[in-house]
């Protein structure tokens, strides 16, 4: 089966924005989504704003796979629109994703963790993804910051936390 992937690209009418707009419409749009993270709900909000300019939109067509379980994970993964079904590596479905819901933030801290689920669009999703190199580099000016994130889904992953289900994936309340 091909894989489709398409990476959006902003039209014509808003790479002609200044660059102070086409910021100012970046963060407004998804300011709501990453303060609901856990990790970065308390974090200053002018870092929060830096962070969400790190965010890289990508498309998923319906039934195109987002990610495979076993293979290593490079960053986080925000659903902004749609849904995806999570699967076991035994190919049992596990639950769905929808908008709000993330995975992936343990390969934000740690090196060479391999997705625990597959992951695959079950309509056309739009997604966020936070890529583990440039999220570090970012930390790197704020190590007490990524040193709390890190204990914080350390403590999530042992078993202190119960909003992880059985596929490792998490959900928003509402």
């Amino acid at each position: 089966m091909t894989k489709y992937r398409i990476v959006e690209q902003h039209n014509k009418f808003f790479k002609s924005f200044p660059i102070a707009v086409k910021r100012e419409i970046v963060i407004n749009s998804y300011i709501r989504k990453v303060t609901r993270i856990p990790y970065f709900a308390e974090w200053p909000m002018r870092m929060m704003e830096n962070l969400i300019l790190l965010l890289k939109e990508e498309i998923y067509l319906k039934n195109d796979t987002v990610c495979e379980c076993g293979v290593p994970g490079n960053g986080m993964i925000i659903v902004d629109a749609g849904v995806m079904a999570v699967y076991t590596s035994d190919g049992e479905e596990k639950g769905h994703l929808i908008d709000g819901d993330y995975f992936g933030e343990l390969s934000l801290i740690i090196d060479n963790e391999r997705r625990t689920s597959s992951v695959l669009a079950v309509t056309t999703t739009k997604v966020l993804v936070l890529e583990k190199g440039a999220f570090r580099l970012f930390m790197r000016e704020y190590p007490k910051l990524f040193f709390e994130m890190k204990q914080s889904i350390r403590d999530l992953y042992l078993g202190t936390v119960s909003s992880l289900d059985s596929t490792g994936v998490k959900t928003q309340s509402s």
